[in-house]
């Protein structure tokens, strides 16, 4: 991570921007084309990825802390 050399803080990224250990950013920017030429399977399988982060997100803020009920309640959602 990188870090302002005048605050010691780390540095903030825009929204949508992921840092990655060897500093490079990836935000995927695409045209209408590009993500139509994405078959249905391809973008169902990104959506599942969306769908299961959101999910756990809402578990790890509702407080769940242990992973056997992290996992339970997740592979019940």
């Amino acid at each position: 991570m990188n870090h302002d050399l005048h605050t010691g803080r780390p540095e903030r990224r825009p929204v949508g921007t992921i840092a990655f250990p060897d500093g490079a950013d990836f935000a995927p920017e695409m045209t209408p084309a590009q993500v139509g030429a994405y078959s249905t399977l391809a973008l169902a399988h990104i959506g599942d990825g969306v769908y299961e982060l959101m999910m756990r997100t809402a578990l790890c803020a509702a407080g769940l802390t242990a992973v056997t009920d992290l996992h339970r309640e997740c592979v019940r959602c």
